[in-house]
C-alpha cells in the first residue's frame, strides 16, 4: 500500500536501522533498500513476503533480502519506486536536518552528504546507481550514530564534569563562609547574612537584635591549660549556644573568643531573655580532663544586646552591641548588659545612648 502522508521518513530510516540490529542483519545497501521499501509500503509484495516471514516467526536474513532486491528491485525496476524512494530519501534529509538544527547539533557534513545523495537519486532512473547512494547512506548514517554515540559520552562526561565543579564551587563557597575550628559561620558570613537580614527586617518593618559573646577569662584558661584545650572550649561553647538558638536566629565566630548572634525578628528585651538564656546555660559548664578525670574549672561568658534601629548603619549597631559587651565585663563578667537606643538623646548629639544593665 502507498505510504501515508503522515508517515515520517526519519522514522522509517530508525525503523529500518532497528529491525538489521534486531536481526542481527549486515546493513549493506541491499538489505536497506528491502526494508526501506517494507516499512514505507512502496511495495505491496515485498511487504507481504516479510509480513509471512514475521508471522511464521521465522528470522528474517540478508540471503532473503537479497532475494527480495533482486526479484523485486533489480536492475529494470519500476520507475515508480526509483521516484518515490527519492523522494522520501530527499523528505528524510529535509527531516533529519530539521531535527539536528532544532537540536543544535552540528552535523553539517552528515546533513551535506544526505542532501547530495538526494539530489542524486531524484535525477536518477539508475537502480545501481540507487545502490551505491544508499550504500554511502547507511555508511554515513552509521558514522553519525557513531558519532552521537561518542557526542552524548562526552556530554555525559561533560554533565559529570560540571555537575562536579559546582559540587566543588558550592563546598568551597561554604568553606570560605566556615570557622574551621568551630563548624559553624564565620566572620565573614555574619557580615553578608547581617546585611541581608537587615534589609529584609527593614523592608518588612520587623525588629532585629544582634548579641555579643565573650568567654570570661579565657586567656588565662588558654595559658594554663595549653590550646589544645582551649580550642575545645571554643567548640564546647559554640555547640552549647548553637543548641540553644531558634530557627531565626544565626550564630557565627566573630574573633578569637568572641562570638556573635543575630536575632532576627526579635526586639531588644526579648533578645536580652535569649542572652540570659545562653548565659546561665554556658555557666553550668565544667572543663573536665578526662584522662585525668581532673576538673580545670567552669566557664562563663560575657554578652552584650543591641537592637538595630530603622536607618541605623551597621557598624553603629555592631559597635554598640561590643559597647554593652564592654560594660558587662566591666561590671565584673558573667552577666548580660543592653545599650538602648534613645531616638531623642541620639537625634543632635551624635552618637549618644542610654545604658541600661540588666
Amino acid at each position: 500500500m502507498p505510504i501515508e502522508k503522515t508517515d515520517k521518513s526519519g522514522l522509517i530510516a530508525q525503523r529500518v536501522m532497528e529491525r538489521i540490529t534486531k536481526n542481527g542483519l549486515q546493513p549493506n545497501p541491499e538489505t536497506f533498500a528491502v526494508l526501506y521499501v517494507h516499512y514505507s509500503g512502496l511495495h505491496p509484495d515485498i511487504t507481504n513476503r516479510i509480513d509471512k516471514i514475521d508471522a511464521a516467526r521465522e528470522k528474517l536474513t540478508n540471503p532473503i533480502c537479497d532475494e527480495l532486491f533482486n526479484t523485486y528491485l533489480s536492475d529494470k525496476g519500476e520507475k515508480t519506486f526509483i521516484e518515490e524512494a527519492s523522494k522520501r530519501v530527499q523528505a528524510m534529509a529535509d527531516e533529519v536536518s530539521t531535527i539536528l538544527r532544532d537540536a543544535g547539533m552540528a552535523q553539517k557534513e552528515y546533513n551535506d552528504t544526505l542532501m547530495k545523495q538526494s539530489d542524486t537519486l531524484a535525477g536518477s532512473n539508475d537502480l545501481t546507481e540507487m545502490k551505491k547512494m544508499v550504500a554511502g547512506l547507511v555508511k554515513d548514517t552509521r558514522k553519525m550514530i557513531d558519532e552521537n554515540r561518542k557526542l552524548e559520552e562526552k556530554l555525559d562526561q561533560s554533565s559529570a564534569e560540571l555537575q562536579q565543579m559546582r559540587q566543588d564551587m558550592q563546598n568551597l563557597r561554604v568553606e570560605a563562609l566556615t570557622d574551621t575550628l568551630t563548624g559553624i559561620p564565620n566572620r565573614k558570613a555574619f557580615d553578608a547574612e547581617l546585611k541581608s537580614r537587615a534589609a529584609d527586617a527593614l523592608n518588612r518593618g520587623k525588629p532585629l537584635s544582634v548579641i555579643m559573646i565573650d568567654i570570661d577569662y579565657f586567656k588565662i584558661f588558654n595559658d594554663t591549660f595549653g590550646h589544645q584545650v582551649g580550642d575545645q572550649v571554643l567548640r564546647l561553647v559554640a555547640k552549647t549556644i548553637a543548641d540553644s538558638l531558634r530557627s531565626t536566629e544565626l550564630l557565627a565566630r566573630y574573633g578569637g573568643e568572641e562570638f556573635v548572634i543575630i536575632a532576627s525578628q526579635t526586639k531588644l528585651r526579648e533578645a536580652e531573655k535569649v542572652a540570659e538564656r545562653i548565659r546561665q546555660k554556658i555557666a553550668t559548664k565544667d572543663i573536665i580532663n578526662q584522662s585525668k578525670n581532673e576538673k580545670l574549672g567552669r566557664l562563663s561568658v560575657s554578652l552584650g544586646v543591641a537592637q538595630l534601629e530603622p536607618g541605623e548603619p551597621l557598624l553603629q549597631l555592631i559597635e554598640r552591641a561590643d559597647r554593652a559587651l564592654y560594660k558587662a565585663k566591666a561590671a565584673g563578667r558573667n552577666n548580660v548588659v543592653c545599650i538602648e537606643y534613645d531616638p531623642k538623646l541620639h537625634a543632635g548629639h551624635g552618637d549618644i545612648v542610654i545604658d541600661v544593665n540588666r
